[in-house]
């Protein structure tokens, strides 16, 4: 029997993934194992199993044949002229769109120089210039666009920021997306927080210098992605050997297993991996950590600020 599929906008995973769509007649209600058996099933598929129309204690069982998308990271060469920058940005967004990148981020402090001293002369408001241009190309593009981050000048005080959500977290996206800068890569609660709340996808711009990038910039992806179970990637500036700050470049794609999907080198390039969410499904069901945890000996919650 087939119907039209149900309005997914609220669960994790973005309804354009959903293709193919089979249904088939499954009786409720169904023993835990045999949930957990479903391994074809991405777990968001799962989540909603008991909202779906039911029919004489049946249930329409939806199964997708894919869910998956494209992830392109700019690595770009960064130079002293915000207007270059911008353009330069754009232009490469354009590119890995028209490759097939559903969802793209720009490295740390993309539209100037890195350093807290050029701050005041090129941070702006937001929204101001650069989220302008951002959201333009976004939009004509059909993307989701990861900003990197700016120089935002706000009520007299300065910010390296993250241009878009408040809330850090991109939820319309193909996965929930959670969303970091740099230094915030070091701390694994900020990254267990995500997990918690259904992201499949951390994404970290930064900048990492040739003392921290050798040591512990691939290390801490790896770090990350293992222990939540999920895909981490970096957006680095490409490097510049004669900037004030040189940056390690060598952005990078890690799996849920910790495997290194894609990296780039130093030089300017768009860095693209599938991101195949049946993955993450597939390997929370074979080491169930979230299941697993000693909730009653140790937790990490999120708190307001």
């Amino acid at each position: 029997m087939m119907m039209n599929p149900p309005d997914l906008s609220s669960e994790p995973c973005h309804p354009d993934l959903l293709f193919m769509v089979l249904y088939a007649r499954v009786t409720f209600p169904l023993p835990e194992s045999r949930l957990l058996m479903l391994g074809e099933l991405s777990h968001h598929v799962i989540m909603i199993l008991k909202q779906l129309p039911r029919r004489n204690g049946s249930v329409l069982l939806m199964v997708t044949a894919l869910a998956a998308f494209r992830l392109a990271l700019i690595q770009l060469q960064v130079s002293s002229i915000k207007s270059d920058n911008l353009t330069r940005a754009c232009g490469l967004v354009r590119k890995a769109a028209a490759q097939g990148a559903k969802i793209v981020s720009l490295p740390e402090c993309f539209n100037s120089p890195y350093g807290t001293n050029y701050f005041p002369e090129y941070a702006e408001k937001i929204p101001g210039e650069s989220t302008q241009k951002l959201s333009e190309v976004a939009k004509e593009c059909s993307i989701y666009l990861i900003g990197g981050s700016i120089p935002e000048e706000d009520s007299g005080k300065l910010y390296n920021t993250h241009p878009g959500t408040v809330s850090y977290m991109l939820k319309g996206a193909y996965c929930r997306v959670g969303l970091g800068i740099c230094y915030d890569i070091r701390f694994a609660e900020l990254a267990q927080v995500y997990a918690q709340r259904g992201c499949q996808l951390l994404v970290y711009p930064g900048a990492f210098n040739l003392t921290t990038g050798p040591a512990h910039w691939e290390l801490l992806q790896r770090g990350r992605a293992v222990d939540n179970q999920v895909y981490v990637a970096t957006a680095s500036p490409a490097r510049d050997d004669k900037a004030s700050y040189v940056a390690w470049g060598h952005s990078t794609v890690v799996s849920p297993w910790g495997e290194v999907l894609a990296k780039a080198g130093t030089e300017e390039t768009i860095v693209y991996s599938d991101i195949d969410l049946e993955k993450v499904a597939e390997i929370r069901q074979q080491i169930p950590i979230f299941s697993q945890k000693r909730s009653d000996l140790y937790a990490v919650e999120a708190k307001k600020p």
